[in-house]
């Protein structure tokens, strides 16, 4: 190989290597700008297969769960209602209601609860239960004095009275109508999961589409559901006819909503409405927040109150999610209030029964999440969190709500320090390992791997800084000190090879070891006390002339000319040259199997030393 090409073998193996790593990086990113849908298109494929990623998220547990452990208190005057197993047996038992009930609860029973909640006075309620359809089946509500009222109304009315109550709502399946239009706000209570199903991020904010009010009010009247939107019509069905009812979708986009004494118009099919996570809808509350007037920026969501002052700024990432800041699991009563559902349902029908008595209100000023954490397969919602292998997923909105008190996110340095990480950390992989021998490159790497990984938790337990562990630390410096280390054991041994078989054939076997063995060989000189040998053959040159006369005789006694003499001359000479090698290879050889070194060859006379290679 050409000695200046291969001079640049080391630095293209850096460079290929910092490439390589930058290039990881930026699939990670442009995969992660997606969020974690669960589609089938090439990013979620990537996400699924993309093992740095996987492996950095499991480096943000080590860090939530150490963090986590560290931290002394959570937001104050925060709680959970359990939906628990005791409350579902004594409920299903009857002896607090006078009538049993199943898991499946019919609505007044929550409205109970918020009544007791609201006596207590309790700061804001969210309610982590998905109501998304109207239960008539339900019937009036079995309690003396409230017998006049249908269980789905007489939650609606206690969510109305309330006035600080949070309804959970996916996209598919949004609270009905009449809880949505008595709550005070709709939370986003989807639950996105990554790759490897750990919850440790939700949407900051999801755009729901409801069809226009008036759509929803005339059919809830008129005893119809809506089936389908087509783009003419709104198609809807009676239970007192077979043919579906069409209310036409006028040219300009309206919809003629018919009804019996008269149609009436609505001003579109759908109306969006943006709905905060559950959360931060919750938080809020005590915040004083302007939702409607939340600002969404680049890498950011800047939250001001209701005089305008910007008092929350919210890292997210492209897909408009943020990573939770995990500090408490739902079952620790050591940081968070707590009680059974059953408990409140009690205390309110005591405090029904004995209005004037003095009764405790050990949620006054809360902030209260009512979720499950009942264990059967209808009920259960757990799953696992960076801070627990297994919790109850109500507590995902306990902590959105504690990070937002708090105003402590998890937030992340730009994309372009990301960058200049990896690349140091590449061309520290590979330098080092160019420079230094193999042991002492391989300890100075670990060193610095293990110095990084301080830093990392450092800074975020110190400021929830995320700084990226995964991508420096293996495609940085393990890729590229396993690439460097692969070029020099390849490409140096080679290079080895040929100079063991060069010099080999001049110098012995142990002579060679000790020229690869030198860290490095100086042409400046040396002082040495050496031997030196010189040996040729006696009379070489008398026996040369002598051969030479010999051959000229015969030449001429036989008559060759030409060609036939010329060959003969060669002949002659090839004989006295054949001596002579075989004499040098022999004294070469000896010279050779005394570990000496040859120096040259001078006509028929060998030099040779010992005592430096």
């Amino acid at each position: 190989m050409n000695v200046r090409l291969q001079r640049w073998i080391p630095a293209a193996v850096a460079v290929l290597g910092a490439a390589f790593a930058l290039g990881t990086l930026a699939m990670t990113q442009w995969v992660e700008g997606v969020g974690t849908g669960q589609g089938k298109g090439l990013r979620n494929t990537l996400r699924k297969y993309d093992p740095l990623q996987r492996i950095e998220l499991i480096t943000y547990d080590w860090r939530a769960r150490r963090a986590a452990d560290q931290e002394i208190v959570v937001a104050p005057r925060l709680g959970l209602i359990a939906l628990d197993d005791l409350s579902i047996a004594e409920l299903q038992d009857g002896e607090i209601l006078g009538v049993p009930v199943g898991p499946l609860w019919p609505r007044y029973v929550y409205g109970l609860v918020l009544r007791e909640l609201r006596a207590q006075g309790a700061e804001g309620v969210a309610m982590d239960i998905l109501l998304g359809d109207e239960r008539p089946d339900h019937g009036p509500v079995p309690l003396d004095g409230l017998t006049n009222l249908i269980s789905d109304d007489y939650f609606a009315q206690e969510l109305a009275e309330s006035g600080n109550v949070v309804l959970a709502a996916v996209t598919n399946f949004p609270p009905a109508l009449p809880f949505r239009r008595a709550a005070s706000a709709l939370g986003d209570a989807d639950s996105p999961r990554d790759v490897d199903g750990t919850a440790r991020r939700v949407n900051a904010f999801a755009d729901y589409t409801f069809l226009h009010p008036l759509i929803e009010t005339q059919a809830r009247r008129q005893g119809l559901k809506v089936i389908d939107v087509t783009s003419d019509a709104i198609v809807l069905r009676s239970p007192e006819r077979e043919d579906p009812v069409r209310w036409p979708i006028l040219p300009d986009g309206s919809v003629r909503v018919l009804r019996p004494n008269g149609a009436l118009e609505a001003t579109s099919v759908t109306v969006s409405r943006r709905v905060w996570n559950m959360g931060i809808a919750l938080a809020a509350i005590r915040l004083g927040l302007d939702l409607d007037s939340a600002r969404v920026e680049r890498g950011r969501i800047a939250f001001p109150d209701t005089n305008g002052v910007v008092s929350r700024v919210l890292p997210i990432t492209e897909a408009n999610q943020f990573f939770i800041n995990w500090s408490t699991v739902s079952t620790n009563r050591n940081r968070i209030a707590a009680a059974g559902l059953i408990n409140l349902v009690g205390n309110e029908r005591l405090r029904a029964a004995a209005p004037t008595n003095a009764w405790p209100a050990e949620w006054a000023g809360h902030l209260v999440v009512i979720g499950s954490t009942a264990t059967g397969n209808n009920l259960a919602d757990r799953g696992s969190t960076p801070i627990a292998p297994l919790d109850y997923l109500v507590s995902t909105y306990i902590n959105v709500v504690d990070s937002m008190l708090r105003g402590q996110f998890v937030h992340f340095p730009p994309d372009w320090v990301d960058y200049l990480i990896v690349l140091v950390a590449a061309l520290l992989g590979s330098g080092l390992t160019w420079r230094l021998r193999t042991i002492l490159a391989s300890l100075s790497l670990l060193s610095l791997g293990v110095l990084w990984v301080g830093i990392a938790f450092w800074a975020f337990e110190r400021d929830r800084l995320w700084l990226p562990m995964a991508h420096p630390l293996l495609a940085g410096l393990v890729v590229n000190h396993a690439a460097m280390l692969t070029y020099r054991s390849v490409f140096e041994q080679r290079e080895r090879q040929r100079v063991r078989g060069i010099f080999s054939k001049i110098v012995s076997p142990n002579v060679v070891q000790e020229l690869l063995k030198a860290d490095q060989i100086s042409l400046g000189g040396l002082r040495r006390e050496l031997t030196v040998f010189f040996a040729d053959v006696r009379g070489f040159t008398e026996l040369t002339d002598r051969a030479q006369v010999a051959a000229e005789e015969h030449v001429r006694t036989a008559g060759l000319t030409g060609a036939e003499a010329e060959a003969y001359f060669e002949q002659q000479s090839s004989e006295v040259l054949q001596t002579v090698n075989l004499y040098l290879a022999t004294i070469a050889d000896v010279i050779k199997a005394h570990r000496g070194t040859l120096d040259k060859y001078i006509g028929d006379c060998v030099m040779a030393f010992w005592g430096a290679p």
